[in-house]
C-alpha cells in the first residue's frame, strides 16, 4: 500500500511538472530576451557581418533558441531579408563608419550569396570601408570577402579552396535488405528524385544534369572570386585540381588577400581607420543587433515568400514549408488588398505536392490578371516550386538557380516481403477485379495502369500550365521539360526564366509596373508569428520534430519522408531536393 502511495504521489508530481515547466521556460526566456534585446548603434560603429551564419530566405524570431543553445545547437541564424535590409540602411547611416566581414566558411548557399554581393559593393560605394579578417578563410567565405576593401587572416592561416561536388546517397540495397519494395511510376528520364529507391548510382541522364550544374555553379563561384581579387580565374582553378594546402604566403602572392596580421593587430589597425583611441573599444554591433527601419504600408509591394517542400492541405503552424490551402489564401488577400499594388512571389522550394501546387498555381494566375505579379527564384524553384512560378508576368533567378524540373512521379512502397519476413502474411477479399494501391500488396497491372495515367495526366497538366504562363507550346515545353533540372543561366537560354536578378530587382521591376515611383513600400507576407505565439507552437505542435532532430539529427527528415510515403502514395511534383552541392 505504501508503494502504491508513493508511486501515485510520483505520477501527480510528475504531471504538475509537465504541466507548468513550460510557464517557467516562458518566463525564463523572456527574462533572458530582455538581457539580449537588439540595441541602437552608436556614433562612428562597426557593423559586424558573421559570414558563418546561416542565412534562411526569411527569418522569423525563435524564441527557443536559447533552449538550443542549452543543449548545444548552434541556432544562429539570420534571414535574407534581414541582411539585404540591414546593409542596404546602413550605407546610408551616419552612425556606421565600416562593415566587417568575419568566418571561416559561409552559412548562405551561393545563390544566397549571390543576392547579398550587391549590397556589400552598395556599402563600399556610399564611401564607407569594407574588411574581412578571421583566422583562415574557406573558399565559401572568400567569394562574399573578396568584395572587401581587404581581406586578412592571420600569418599561420590557410585560405581552402577545393571547388564544389554533389554526392548523393541511394537506399535501393539498404531497401532490399528489409525486404521493401519501392515502386516507382514517373513521366521524364531526368526525374531523378526516386532514383535512390531504384538504382545504386546515378544514371546517365542524373549524371549528365548534375554535372552541368555544379560547372556552372563553380563557374560563378571562381569568376566572381576572380575579377573582385582582380586575378587569373585559372589561378583558382588550379588550387582546386591540385587540392592545395594554401598558405598565407602563397595567398599573397596570388592576391587571394591582401595582408597577414593576428586579430589584436586588426583591432588596432581599425581603431587607427576609424579614429578610436588605442586604450579604448571600437563601438560595434552585429546585423542581428541592427535595427532596420520599415515604412507604412499604403502603395506596397508585396513580396510572398513561398519557402520549403509543398504540400496540400493547410498547417498554419509549420512555418518551415508550403501549404496550399494557407499560401493561397495569403495571395487572395493580396490580390484583394487595394493597398497592394503589385506582388512579388519569392520561390525557394523543391516542390512536393501537385494537388498543393495546383491550389497555388491558380491563385497566382488569378492574381496575376489584376495586378503585376513577378516571380524571385531563390537557391531553387524547381518542379512544384516551377509550377506555382509559371504564371507570372515576369520571372527572376540567379545564374546558380536550380530550377526547372518539370516532370511528375509516384512512389507506392510494398512492405509485404518485409513483413514475410518476420512471419506477418497479409490475405484480403475484394469487391472488384482489381481494387486502389495498397502497401501490403505488389502492384498488378491494372493498378500500375490506374497510377501511370494519373501520372501522365500529372504531366499533361503541369506542362500546359507552363505552356500557357509561358506564351509557348507543350511540345516545346515537353523537349525541355521531362524532369531535367537547369541552372538559372541555361533556363535564360530556353526560356523558362525572364532575367538574371536578384529579389530587389523583382521587387524594383514590380514597382515600376504598377507605376509607384520611387516612394513605396515593400510588405513581406505572409505575417510571422510573435515571439510568444511561435515559442507555444514550438512548444506543442512541433514538439515531437524538435525531439527527432535532437536525437537522429538530419536522417530524422528522411525517416519523416519515408514515412509520408508509405502512409499514403501521392503524386509528386518535386525535384531531387537533396542535391546540395558544396
Amino acid at each position: 500500500m505504501k508503494q502504491f502511495i508513493i508511486t501515485v504521489l510520483g505520477v501527480l508530481v510528475g504531471g504538475f511538472i509537465l504541466l507548468v515547466l513550460p510557464f517557467i521556460m516562458i518566463i525564463m526566456f523572456a527574462g533572458i530576451a530582455s538581457i539580449f534585446t537588439p540595441s541602437n548603434e552608436k556614433d562612428n560603429s562597426l557593423l559586424i557581418y558573421d559570414l558563418s551564419t546561416i542565412v534562411e530566405d526569411r527569418k522569423a524570431d525563435d524564441p527557443m533558441s536559447v533552449l538550443k543553445v542549452a543543449y548545444g545547437e548552434n541556432s544562429g541564424s539570420l534571414g535574407l531579408n534581414q541582411v539585404i535590409a540591414a546593409l542596404d540602411q546602413a550605407a546610408s547611416d551616419d552612425k556606421i563608419s565600416a562593415l566587417m566581414l568575419t568566418g571561416d566558411e559561409s552559412g548562405a548557399n551561393y545563390s544566397t550569396m549571390k543576392e547579398i554581393l550587391p549590397y556589400i559593393e552598395k556599402f563600399k560605394e556610399s564611401g564607407k570601408s569594407v574588411y574581412y579578417y578571421n583566422e583562415s578563410t574557406s573558399q565559401s567565405a572568400l567569394y562574399l570577402a573578396s568584395a572587401a576593401d581587404a581581406v586578412y587572416v592571420m600569418p599561420e592561416g590557410s585560405v581552402a579552396i577545393y571547388g564544389l561536388q554533389s554526392t548523393n546517397m541511394f537506399y535501393k540495397g539498404a531497401l532490399e535488405k528489409f525486404g521493401l519494395n519501392m515502386q516507382v511510376i514517373r513521366h521524364g528520364k531526368y526525374k531523378s528524385a526516386v532514383e535512390p529507391y531504384m538504382l545504386d548510382k546515378m544514371s546517365p541522364a542524373s549524371k549528365e544534369q548534375t554535372q552541368r550544374m555544379v560547372d556552372i555553379i563553380w563557374s560563378d563561384v571562381k569568376t566572381t572570386i576572380a575579377e573582385n581579387r582582380g586575378i587569373d580565374p585559372k589561378v583558382i582553378d588550379e588550387y582546386a585540381d591540385k587540392l592545395d594546402f594554401v598558405t598565407t604566403e602563397s595567398a599573397l602572392r596570388d592576391n587571394l588577400i591582401d595582408s597577414v596580421m593576428y586579430r589584436d593587430e586588426f583591432i588596432s589597425m581599425l581603431k587607427e581607420e576609424l579614429g578610436v583611441d588605442e586604450k579604448d573599444d571600437i563601438n560595434s554591433i552585429s546585423i542581428a543587433e541592427y535595427n532596420t527601419t520599415t515604412s507604412d504600408p499604403t502603395g506596397s509591394v508585396a513580396v510572398i515568400y513561398a519557402e520549403g517542400e509543398i504540400n496540400a492541405g493547410s498547417n498554419e503552424g509549420d512555418q518551415q514549408n508550403i501549404y496550399g490551402d494557407d499560401l493561397a489564401r495569403t495571395i487572395r488577400k493580396a490580390r484583394r488588398d487595394d493597398k497592394i499594388k503589385a506582388i512579388v512571389l519569392r520561390v525557394n522550394s523543391p516542390g512536393g505536392s501537385i494537388e498543393g501546387s495546383e491550389v497555388i498555381w491558380r491563385e497566382v494566375k488569378s492574381a496575376a490578371a489584376v495586378k503585376p505579379l513577378v516571380v524571385s527564384m531563390g537557391e531553387y524553384a524547381a518542379s512544384g516550386g516551377y509550377y506555382i512560378s509559371c504564371p507570372a508576368d515576369k520571372i527572376y533567378a540567379e545564374n546558380t538557380t536550380l530550377t526547372g524540373s518539370i516532370g511528375v512521379f509516384g512512389v507506392v512502397p510494398c512492405v509485404e516481403k518485409a513483413a514475410n519476413s518476420i512471419g506477418i502474411t497479409f490475405d484480403s477479399t475484394k469487391s472488384n477485379k482489381s481494387g486502389m494501391p495498397s502497401l501490403v500488396n505488389p502492384l498488378d497491372e491494372i493498378q500500375m495502369d490506374y497510377l501511370q495515367k494519373s501520372i501522365e495526366h500529372g504531366y499533361a497538366t503541369f506542362i500546359g500550365h507552363c505552356a500557357s504562363g509561358r506564351h509557348t507550346t507543350t511540345e516545346h515545353i515537353d523537349s525541355i521539360g521531362q524532369g531535367r533540372v537547369w541552372t538559372g543561366e541555361d533556363a535564360l537560354k530556353i526560356g523558362l526564366v525572364d532575367e538574371i536578378g536578384t529579389l530587389n530587382d523583382a521587387i524594383e521591376y514590380a514597382a515600376a509596373q504598377a507605376e509607384l515611383g520611387d516612394d513605396y513600400s515593400v510588405r513581406e507576407l505572409p505575417s510571422l508569428d510573435d515571439s510568444f505565439t511561435s515559442m507555444m507552437k514550438k512548444m506543442g505542435m512541433n514538439a515531437k520534430a524538435s525531439i527527432g532532430h535532437f536525437i537522429f539529427g538530419e536522417t530524422y527528415d528522411m525517416m519523416v519522408k519515408a514515412k509520408k510515403m508509405a502512409s499514403k502514395p501521392s503524386i509528386e511534383a518535386r525535384m531531387e531536393y537533396d542535391i546540395v552541392i558544396k
